[in-house]
């Protein structure tokens, strides 16, 4: 028997032709999709808290709306603008900081909150927190805090942000 011979190795190459038409193919769909997506956002401008139709409550009412309020709304100064007077419910004004005001405030009216005949079993008691978009953690943190108390367990946050 005879051996074959085998032939000269030669030289192994790859081709990346397919590799960056894939590349620039993804790179393509992500920057096309980015804009699409930038495109949909929706500008929301929030009502400030003194204006807020939250001074009126409506029976049946799911919710509780704390608005804070800042010391100088029109301030232009970047350091002191944040600061916050007050807390309010109803036009009610509350000392800031006051923890156990809030949380008795937020039992008492979950405790009158009654659900709605049809209402889906996911239709909760909750609080919504308004303020300017300056105001400070140290002046949110207290609400917080006293939901937590109240062993309420849903809440929102909303923030007037300044006109562009």
């Amino acid at each position: 028997m005879k051996k074959k011979k085998r032939g000269s190795p030669g030289e192994v190459g790859f081709n990346y032709t397919p590799l960056i038409d894939v590349t620039f193919n993804i790179i393509i769909f992500f920057i096309l999709t980015t804009e699409i997506a930038e495109a949909n956002l929706a500008q929301v401008t929030p009502p400030y808290p003194a204006d807020s139709v939250a001074h009126g409550r409506v029976a049946g009412e799911n919710h509780c709306t704390v608005n804070i309020v800042v010391k100088n709304p029109d301030s232009k100064d970047t350091e002191g603008a944040g600061e916050a007077k007050e807390y309010q419910i109803d036009g009610e004004p509350i000392p800031l900081g006051d923890v156990e005001r809030l949380s008795q405030e937020f039992k008492s009216r979950q405790a009158n909150w009654q659900r709605p005949a049809g209402a889906s079993k996911d239709a909760e008691f909750y609080i919504e927190v308004r303020g300017d978009e300056r105001v400070r953690y140290d002046a949110v943190a207290p609400v917080l805090l006293a939901a937590a108390k109240a062993q309420i367990k849903k809440m929102t946050l909303t923030a007037k942000k300044k006109d562009d």
